[in-house]
Formats: structure tokens, C-alpha cells, sequence
């Protein structure tokens, strides 16, 4: 995950969105919908989950999904793919 600039200083939310999707757009040339569909779900998870993305652990990305699993899972699964895809670019490839 690249949360510090090159001067090695951390970077808020605001930035830390734009520079993944950048990464989004050059490094992984994904389609325009498909970033803005990463870049919303991000979004959505730092804002519900309140949580510092400099300390998040793999049990709050997992409470998170599991959370997504239990509302989405039957009626919309396709819902919890897409969150699930766009958490795997962030803290994954990202």
C-alpha cells in the first residue's frame, strides 16, 4: 500500500483516493466505471469503518466483508463481488 508520499510522509484520505485512482487508471488501465466503482467503495469503507488505513488490521477488513456478506450475500451477491474486488486493488495491489 502506498500511504506515504515520496517524502515518506503520511497522506489523508482525499489524496490517498486520487493517487489510487491514478494507480487505477495508468498502472492497471482499468475501464473509466470500473475505477469509479473502486474509488466509491474505498470511500464507502473509510468512511463507514472509520477506521486509519495506516493501522487497519486484516480482522477489520474481514468484519468489514463479513458485515457486506450478511446484507448482500443472498439478494445482491454481485454487490459484495464488487466490494470485494475494489478492497483486493487497495490493499492488495495498491
Amino acid at each position: 500500500m502506498r500511504f506515504e508520499n515520496e517524502e515518506n510522509t503520511r497522506i489523508d484520505n482525499d489524496q490517498l483516493l486520487k493517487e489510487f485512482e491514478l494507480f487505477c487508471k495508468v498502472d492497471l488501465q482499468l475501464a473509466d466505471l470500473s475505477i469509479k466503482n473502486h474509488v466509491r467503495e474505498i470511500k464507502r469503507f473509510l468512511r463507514i469503518t472509520k477506521l486509519n488505513p495506516y493501522t487497519l488490521t486484516k480482522a477489520d477488513l474481514r468484519n468489514y466483508l463479513l458485515l457486506l456478506l450478511s446484507i448482500y450475500s443472498e439478494k445482491y451477491p454481485y454487490v459484495y463481488k464488487t466490494v470485494l474486488a475494489a478492497i483486493k486493488r487497495f490493499f492488495r495491489d495498491f
